[in-house]
């Protein structure tokens, strides 16, 4: 069994094959998704997928690209929504800090993900953390939670080896892996050989950023075991090795299977 730990299964580029495309992913040996929340335009759409299907978990937050002069008005409606709906709701997410489109709001995204970081401490749930061109500022703000029971999936993780220790070393947290590893110029891999299976978790960023070998085309969740397959080209193991380490990872950070 595999967990895809971050699937935007319910964004408008699956209205046309959903459910096909959730069976695809079945058959391959995908049992649970997690969903990230990302504003409050997609909350009634994540939510319907997770009525719809089974084992399709939804999170809360706000997404930092959506962090603009109402941003305190998206807070409000998401923890309301985590109040009303916090028996189903597995984590804080997608949160964190993304500096590459726009740093207008930069002093706001660190608001929020402050915010959001006490939601998850609050409530007890893990977050799940997108960083983009932020990774010194996001370093100082985790570094401030040292210590605490916050956990955190650094979802998407592409940094370097030495990045990842120094996150890691700040609390219980995992890299969330996904198509990137098997991108052919992409030293991905020499982090994950480094920090080891016990800290990563398996994701696709569906229907973002595929793996080779359907780079160019809509991710879905399908694909995972093609991530499976490359991470075990280099770690020279057993795919059933990855799935069961990785699966049980995920099953402990979200609570979930």
């Amino acid at each position: 069994m595999i967990i895809d730990t971050h699937s935007h299964v319910y964004d408008e580029k699956f209205d046309e094959d959903r459910d096909l495309s959730i069976e695809r992913a079945i058959v391959a040996g995908v049992k649970h998704f997690v969903m990230p929340a990302v504003d409050s335009l997609t909350h009634e759409r994540m939510f319907k997928v997770a009525d719809d299907f089974k084992n399709h978990y939804p999170t809360i937050g706000v997404h930092p690209t959506s962090i603009k002069s109402d941003y305190l008005r998206e807070l409000e409606i998401a923890e309301n929504l985590l109040l009303q709906e916090k028996s189903r709701i597995v984590a804080i997410g997608e949160i964190g800090l993304d500096l590459y489109w726009d740093k207008t709001f930069i002093k706001e995204q660190e608001i929020a993900l402050r915010r959001q970081f006490d939601w998850a401490i609050k409530y007890n749930l893990p977050a799940i953390v997108h960083t983009r061109e932020a990774f010194p500022e996001m370093l100082n703000i985790v570094k401030d939670y040292e210590g605490s029971p916050l956990r955190i999936v650094f979802h998407g993780y592409s940094g370097t080896a030495d990045e990842a220790n120094e996150i890691l070393s700040l609390g219980d947290h995992l890299l969330g892996i996904g198509g990137v590893v098997t991108f052919k110029k992409s030293d991905l891999y020499l982090t994950v050989k480094e920090v080891g299976l016990s800290k990563i978790v398996l994701e696709t960023d569906a229907p973002y950023l595929p793996p080779v070998p359907y780079r160019g085309k809509r991710n879905e969740s399908s694909y995972i075991p093609h991530i499976v397959s490359h991470i075990s080209s280099f770690m020279e193991c057993e795919t059933a090795e990855i799935e069961e380490i990785t699966t049980n990872n995920a099953k402990l950070l979200f609570k979930i299977g």
